[in-house]
């Protein structure tokens, strides 16, 4: 297994968007939120072996981007599948170097039948680009949402393009704030200056938005296959010649050079350790069955809002300079 056991944690956080250069937090008091993984108040799935873990981990809902964006412009709430465990609750850390990726993170990952829920904190690098990040986003029927905490990028080599300031300024004085991954302002088709600028502002916080949901339906998608990853290892390595041997409530084996531990010193709380020579995970998997899911409602904006303002400033700009060449 050559990826990154959590895709959401690797190669340069936001590098679709072509992030370069280095911009300073500027200081402002500010407390960032944290979400807490939490019980919806039943009772949780216990398991207190390798067997039942897999066998749990089986009979659970893993539900996909394209099921989530699915679920957009919904006016009522999906039922949960019949038989199935239909919430899962996974905490991250992890870090790896694979030499030009590497990254140090966090990861707290919650999704039921209604909607997933993230918190990402941590950096990241991808060749001579480095990012760091605390961001929360999630999906229901009422849209994608986004919030960042913080966000900084830096570089060994080069500069901050002008775009690449634009989204991490933008960021930083609108940190804090719900906004909704699409864009609702419409281009207006004409031919004045002021005309140009707004579309072309519109057109490309359109690309931004566009770009930022990919990413997320695509880390929702990868980290269920991770679930059916973990299935596939536990019963590897229990069918294999190195078998598992106990100790206690921790079970530890290895297959095809990943070394797994489970820990079960919690039933309702079962933990793992996946690492290879280049990457170590700490996964605790919560509240199977039972877990609340944040789902967000309202946003301050959309991604026209976060970044429009800077992308009308840089399109003046570029006017006039083409206006005097």
């Amino acid at each position: 297994m050559k990826k990154a056991f959590i895709p959401l944690g690797i190669s340069g956080g936001f590098a679709i968007l072509g992030l370069v250069g280095a911009l300073a937090l500027s200081v402002v008091s500010y407390v960032p939120e944290n979400i807490k993984v939490e019980s919806a108040g039943g009772n949780d799935v216990t398991v207190s072996n390798p067997d039942e873990l897999s066998s749990e981990l089986k009979n659970t809902s893993t539900f996909g981007g394209s099921y989530y964006q699915a679920l957009i412009g919904s006016v009522v709430d999906p039922v949960p599948v019949e038989g199935k465990n239909n919430s899962i609750a996974i905490s991250c850390e992890g870090r790896a170097d694979y030499g030009t990726v590497s990254f140090e993170r966090s990861l707290i990952v919650t999704q039921n039948h209604l909607g997933a829920f993230y918190q990402y904190d941590g950096w990241s690098t991808s060749g001579d680009v480095k990012t760091e990040q605390n961001l929360l986003f999630g999906i229901s029927r009422y849209g994608m949402f986004v919030k960042w905490n913080s966000y900084s990028v830096t570089a060994l080599k080069g500069s901050l393009d002008e775009y690449s300031e634009i989204f991490v300024k933008a960021i930083q004085k609108r940190r804090g704030n719900w906004y909704k991954v699409e864009v609702s302002e419409e281009p207006t088709g004409e031919m004045t200056e002021d005309g140009m600028i707004h579309d072309y502002a519109v057109g490309l916080a359109q690309t931004f938005a566009t770009s930022f949901s990919t990413m997320f339906l695509s880390s929702i998608d990868s980290n269920n296959t991770l679930i059916g990853q973990l299935i596939t290892i536990i019963d590897s390595v229990k069918s294999s010649e190195s078998g598992f041997t106990e100790s206690g409530t921790h079970y530890y084996g290895y297959i095809d050079s990943i070394n797994l531990d489970l820990y079960f010193d919690s039933v309702a709380k079962p933990r793992i350790k996946l690492s290879t020579s280049q990457e170590t995970e700490n996964l605790t998997i919560e509240h199977i069955d039972n877990t609340k899911v944040r789902i967000v409602e309202s946003a301050k904006g959309d991604f026209y809002n976060l970044f429009g303002e800077g992308l009308i400033e840089a399109a003046k700009e570029a006017y006039e300079e083409a206006m005097k060449a």
